[in-house]
């Protein structure tokens, strides 16, 4: 089971730089996401909307995951880990951000499903 969630942790993270709207696919309907500072967003339909309310023209070159952690209990399942990513900037300049994330993932289907993302970011340039 930690393998699977590691898994769709890969997974998650080549959709993310490649179609950043595609990773809603792998979250439960009735998702919770906490975007940093403080912004909760419920819902699978309304974490779409404001990611495509946030696209401001800049594009992920590549994530970086260090310390990543996965329990699983039954049909709960957790993980947290470091990231680093570049972004691209509108106007082609490079911009690196460190961070945290921990997921909250349930088994629906046969399949594990985000049910709570939170994120916090160590350092974003320009901020």
């Amino acid at each position: 089971m930690e393998k699977d969630i590691i898994n769709l942790h890969k997974i998650w993270i080549d959709t993310e730089i490649s179609d950043r709207y595609g990773i809603v696919s792998f979250c439960a309907d009735d998702v919770e996401v906490s975007v940093p500072p403080a912004h909760r967003i419920k819902g699978k339909t309304n974490f779409l909307n404001w990611l495509r309310e946030s696209a401001d023209g800049s594009s992920i070159e590549s994530i970086e995951i260090s310390n990543r952690q996965v329990v699983c209990v039954n049909q709960l399942g957790a993980l947290k880990a470091d990231f680093k990513t570049t972004v691209i900037t509108e106007d082609n300049q490079r911009q690196i951000i460190y961070g945290q994330h921990m997921w909250h993932l349930i088994m629906e289907d046969g399949a594990w499903k985000a049910k709570r993302l939170t994120w916090k970011i160590y350092q974003h340039p320009n901020r």
